[in-house]
């Protein structure tokens, strides 16, 4: 995990995942043989913070008590959601606890192998969230600037060394959030470590 950083920020746009789908509970609900798509697999989902349209993309988890940002990037898309009755939604809605059905580009993350199977929505202390990056907040308080340089030098070496997401795309949103919010950000972190980035980043395509 990205080391430093104490915790991510409560206003994230995420979805919180409590674990997978008894397979008897889905038989309930639909006939999930009319869902055969590889990589694909049924979770409980909390309470939503935000509304989430079908095809919404996740690209970073966020594990442990402290949710902390696992090292890596995936691509994990939200294909279906439905209500506790199985009912199918076009959205997953604000405040509604949920069923999805997730898809995984690659191999399910290390941190979903070990979530319980469940037969309702039950509280797991060691749930998951899956943010996608554009929507990550970072909670500053009490952080020191060298804390937060430390974790944004980490945050682009993963990306610089990652063939999941699309880099240029990824930090050119990082850097659009920094001209954002550069007033508050520049007591943070100087804007030489993104131009920083941008060279290692055209350096390495030029390879």
């Amino acid at each position: 995990m990205i080391t430093g950083l104490k915790k991510i920020h409560e206003g994230n746009k995420y979805l919180q995942i409590q674990g997978f789908v008894d397979k008897e509970v889905l038989q309930e609900l639909i006939n999930k043989n009319k869902y055969s798509k590889p990589n694909t697999y049924w979770v409980f989902v909390d309470y939503a913070p935000e509304e989430f349209k079908l095809n919404s993309k996740f690209d970073i988890i966020l594990e442990g008590e402290e949710k902390k940002m696992s090292p890596h990037f995936y691509t994990i898309k939200l294909l279906t959601v439905l209500d506790q009755f199985g009912n199918h939604l076009e959205t997953l809605q604000e405040g509604w606890k949920t069923i999805c059905r997730l898809e995984f580009i690659g191999e399910i993350p290390k941190s979903f192998q070990h979530l319980p199977i469940l037969d309702t929505w039950k509280h797991n202390s060691n749930s998951i969230k899956i943010v996608n990056h554009k929507d990550l907040v970072i909670d500053t308080n009490n952080i020191s600037k060298s804390v937060y340089n430390q974790f944004y030098r980490e945050l682009f070496f993963f990306v610089l060394n990652t063939d999941s997401i699309n880099k240029k795309e990824f930090l050119s949103s990082l850097k659009n959030i920094y001209i954002e919010n550069k007033d508050y950000m520049n007591e943070k972190i100087p804007v030489e470590l993104f131009n920083e980035a941008e060279k290692e980043f055209h350096d390495f395509t030029a390879l």
